[in-house]
């Protein structure tokens, strides 16, 4: 096992039993790393030299090691080897090092920056065994998830591409399927035709079938052009190369690694079982053509910066951890997270099932579960993106928070990172009892996320899905290209114009740059932490606490101000809700007046007090064209102002105010409404009102 404070337990896999070491006093691991074709910046014909990362490993091939410690120097060594063996690294001082087994058997590696800091692992070589047409020797223990694998791609990439069924095209009036032997490294088990070990690299080579099976069909610069559908190189395949059928697929090995020792003493001690991307990537992230596993390395899924202690912490679970994701994806509504252990990146196997039921693709399917808030996702709501709505949501249920929060101020006062599914359905947000709940933008997206974030790229010559993730390019630009069929020939988000001037800074905007405002405008208004943002934890509130608690508006507007901020997108996701949530903060916060409709009128307006007469209470309707400073005030028939109910910024929208008149005495008033000048004019108007007692 990688090394750790406390007893070192290690599996001896030929005997299982286990074996114990002294613990290491200072901070050491060993990581094994996966190797790809593109990490290793090779792609050569007689070998294929990659690595998954397991610990079971295929005798004669490479194993890459990394030691993982601030230690300036470090000493790699054998605890224990094979009897007989000559396995050495290739450079034992090295941080990174490698190694290849020569004999079968467990191998005990150790490494050493001082005579108290160490670590081991424990890898076992052994030799491919292959599936059987029949599938006996994994399906004996195996039966559905074999049935399930004989269903995928996986199981038949090989025969199909030798018989003419990728990539098929219309030439001379027939339909020919090209294919290459560059293609089958990928699409065969093992492959690395230098290593005796069972892999179909290695038996090809040897029975001559390598150069043999593509004899007599043309080529055309590398490509071997097949009739689609051929059936004569399967067929000469199974009758003339028997030895090659159990590893002519990317069978159950290919992911699990060599599968002789397991044959022999069951258990998973003794096969390669992981939820990390190493399995994937040497396929997936093979240049020219095949590079999926490029955009996800470089995408935040594959290093997960928040998912250090998280990943160890139940609380965080299942987001942070890509084992406890799988086991939420197969019981979301009772998920058992006992025995999970930490596992940092959103890898390949975390959003598609490697063996998936009949009938389904090999993404993750499963109900979603309510918003915090109770707000069902309806089933046929976003597509494929809904694996990625599973976890990019709020933790919180925003208006319960806001309501515990004016009794008892907790830590953290914010909807979590990440209420991007929130956002884009357009609820959870504190929406001050509008009819905001559920108005969005970009809703009808068949795929939800998935349709921008993982828009088709064409890379190598193939068309394939973004897995970066990202809209935003290495260089900081937009990447808009999802964003054209609907929007035009854009060449950033900025392009895109809002309909209003919703922050009041006298220019109508792109949608982004007028939110940015808006959140600007509103944090002005907020109290502060010691990092210069509204106020949000425990410590700062304890400084600053009479000024909150002085007004209780605050709460709601800073849980709002974070809703739309953690969402990121700046309103991307649903500008509409983003800007209802902002305006309604702002109107609460700077005047008290409450909100009716979050859509801009054609002209400011003061309207008729209700009701006229009024004996104690009387509400006042108005609108505001544009985002404008407006005053509203009441006064007696001498002119003198009795009464002040709106005196600050307003955003576009039509709203009410409550005037209290049951300590003034009965007669006739004036309520009068003006706005600052600026460059759209100043707006004056006067209502008469009516006091009876």
């Amino acid at each position: 096992m990688r090394g750790h404070s406390g007893i070192r337990v290690v599996f001896l896999f030929t005997a299982l039993s286990v074996a114990t070491y002294p613990s290491s006093a200072q901070n050491i691991a060993i990581k094994r790393m996966a190797r790809s074709p593109a990490s290793l910046g090779s792609f050569p014909n007689d070998r294929f030299p990659v690595s998954t990362g397991l610990r079971i490993v295929p005798l004669s091939m490479n194993v890459y090691l990394q030691a993982v410690t601030s230690e300036p120097s470090v000493s790699w060594s054998f605890e224990e080897k094979p009897t007989g063996s000559h396995a050495a690294f290739d450079d034992p001082q090295a941080v990174f090092v490698k190694f290849s087994p020569d004999i079968e058997g467990r191998y005990i590696v150790k490494v050493s920056a001082s005579d108290t800091a160490r670590a081991y692992d424990t890898l076992l070589a052994s030799t491919f065994v292959g599936l059987p047409a029949t599938g006996i020797q994994c399906g004996t223990c195996h039966r559905e998830t074999v049935s399930r694998w004989q269903a995928t791609g996986h199981a038949t990439m090989f025969t199909r591409g030798i018989s003419g069924m990728l990539r098929v095209k219309d030439r001379e009036g027939k339909l020919v399927g090209v294919y290459r032997p560059t293609c089958i490294p990928c699409h065969t088990t093992g492959w690395d035709r230098t290593a005796d070990n069972g892999n179909f690299g290695n038996l090809a080579a040897r029975n001559g079938f390598d150069t043999a099976w593509y004899q007599g069909y043309p080529e055309e610069n590398g490509d071997i052009l097949i009739p689609n559908n051929e059936t004569a190189i399967i067929l000469k395949l199974t009758t003339s190369y028997p030895s090659l059928t159990p590893v002519a697929a990317i069978t159950c090995e290919s992911c699990h690694g060599p599968g002789k020792a397991h044959l022999s003493a069951h258990g998973r001690s003794t096969i390669g079982l992981t939820y990390e991307a190493g399995p994937c990537l040497q396929c997936h992230d093979a240049p020219p053509e095949y590079l999926v596993g490029r955009m996800w390395t470089a995408s935040r899924h594959a290093a997960m910066p928040n998912s250090g202690a998280e990943a160890a912490r139940s609380a965080c679970m299942p987001c942070h951890n890509g084992m406890a994701f799988v086991i939420f994806s197969r019981n979301p509504s009772s998920p058992n997270y006992n025995g999970v252990v930490p596992v940092a990146s959103i890898s390949c196997v975390v959003c598609h099932d490697p063996h998936p039921a009949a009938g389904s693709t090999h993404l993750r399917s499963f109900p979603l579960p309510a918003l915090a808030n109770g707000a069902v996702i309806p089933d046929h709501f976003g597509g494929k993106g809904r694996v990625c709505m599973s976890c990019h949501r709020a933790r919180e249920n925003t208006a319960a928070r806001v309501e515990s929060q004016l009794r008892v101020f907790r830590d953290r006062f914010y909807p979590h990172y990440s209420p991007q599914t929130d956002m884009y359905v357009g609820a959870n947000g504190f929406e001050y009892d509008l009819p905001i709940a559920g108005v969005g933008t970009h809703q009808g997206l068949t795929d939800g996320c998935v349709a921008c974030h993982m828009y088709a790229r064409s890379e190598g010559g193939r068309v394939t899905a973004s897995h970066e993730m990202s809209l935003v390019d290495q260089h900081g630009r937009d990447i808009v290209e999802p964003c054209k069929p609907c929007h035009g020939d854009i060449g950033s988000f900025d392009d895109i114009t809002a309909s209003s001037d919703f922050d009041g800074d006298g220019d109508r905007e792109s949608v982004r740059r007028e939110i940015q405002g808006l959140l600007e405008r509103l944090k002005s208004l907020l109290p502060k932490g010691t990092d210069g943002e509204p106020l949000c934890m425990l410590a700062d509130f304890r400084k600053d606490s009479m000024a909150v608690k002085a007004n209780p508006a605050f709460y709601p507007a800073i849980m709002n101000y974070y809703f739309v901020k953690y969402d990121g997108s700046m309103g991307v996701h649903n500008s509409a809700y983003a800007i209802a949530l902002l305006q309604a903060s702002l109107a609460r916060l700077t005047t008290g007046v409450r909100i009716l409709d979050r859509n801009a009128p054609s002209a400011f307006a003061l309207l008729e007090n209700r009701p006229n007469p009024t004996r104690h209470t009387a509400w006042i309707d108005f609108s505001v064209a544009r985002g404008a400073n407006v005053f509203i005030g009441v006064y007696n028939s001498m002119g003198r102002l009795v009464a002040t109910l709106v005196d600050g910024f307003l955003p576009p929208g039509t709203y009410t105010t409550a005037w209290h008149a049951a300590a003034l005495p009965s007669g006739t008033y004036f309520c009068r409404m003006t706005t600052n000048g600026g460059q759209n004019g100043a707006f004056s108007c006067t209502r008469k009102l009516v006091v009876l007692r």
